[in-house]
């Protein structure tokens, strides 16, 4: 079963562009821009040299209810396993939202990196009580540990689309995700009662979560790409800067 979230931790998105929703580089060894919740107990979530250190059961969520007019933008993160071991995922969470009757509403991109999985669950409220997560798409990666990967969600109306360093891995459809906002965790897919959860640690070196603008200028690191009907989007360029290119 999914186990339950142990660390949130919410974001100041006061004074980011338009065009630019939520950017975090975390070149701060603390995380400045974010409040700690002390609802739950902590998970295991640091940063160290410019990097955001997570491991087993840590979550990062940018607040529902300053960016819940969220609907078109992709989110675009770059990160490397340390440790992987079974039944152990890192989790992106996008238009996270507060629906009808106080429900959460999204669509969870589950990695599974030991098993190397990816696994989508639309989660949405119909009427009462929640309606069961639906499992819309799924692929095969095959993960390394130490290697670094450029990870982005794109959401243009109802369509959502995962790529892995520049390569299409999975699109879908669905038209009841609420607008809203992304988080990141770490955490057990699923409890083996007949044994010992295994462990998850990762880094990530930048989240940026953009609006799609047409003919944005390349300078501020945005590039063009045509989608399946031919339409032309915007998605953020996986580079934080000159240096990312030459690790």
């Amino acid at each position: 079963m999914l186990t339950t979230v142990l660390l949130f931790l919410t974001v100041q998105v006061s004074g980011v562009s338009n065009n630019v929703l939520f950017v975090d580089e975390f070149d701060n060894d603390k995380l400045s821009d974010w409040d700690v919740s002390d609802a739950l107990p902590p998970g295991d979530v640091k940063v160290k040299n410019g990097k955001l250190l997570l491991g087993n059961n840590g979550t990062l969520k940018i607040d529902v209810r300053k960016s819940d007019t969220w609907m078109d933008y992709t989110t675009t993160l770059r990160l490397r396993f340390l440790e992987t071991q079974q039944r152990c995922t890192f989790r992106i969470v996008v238009r996270h939202s507060l629906g009808r009757f106080n429900v959460w509403t999204n669509q969870q991109f589950v990695f599974s990196p030991h098993e190397g999985k990816i696994q989508v669950y639309t989660v949405r409220p119909k009427k009462q009580p929640r309606e069961k997560a639906k499992m819309p798409a799924s692929a095969r990666y095959n993960f390394e540990v130490d290697k670094w990967y450029r990870l982005a969600i794109e959401i243009v109306d109802n369509r959502f689309t995962l790529f892995m360093d520049g390569q299409e891995l999975l699109s879908f459809k669905d038209k009841g995700t609420l607008a809203g906002t992304v988080s990141i965790s770490t955490g057990h897919a699923f409890i083996d009662w007949n044994g010992p959860a295994g462990k998850i640690r990762m880094e990530i070196d930048y989240i940026r979560v953009a609006v799609k603008r047409l003919g944005f200028v390349k300078r501020l690191g945005f590039v063009k790409r045509l989608s399946p009907s031919g339409t032309t989007l915007t998605t953020w360029a996986s580079v934080k800067n000159a240096r990312l290119e030459e690790r």
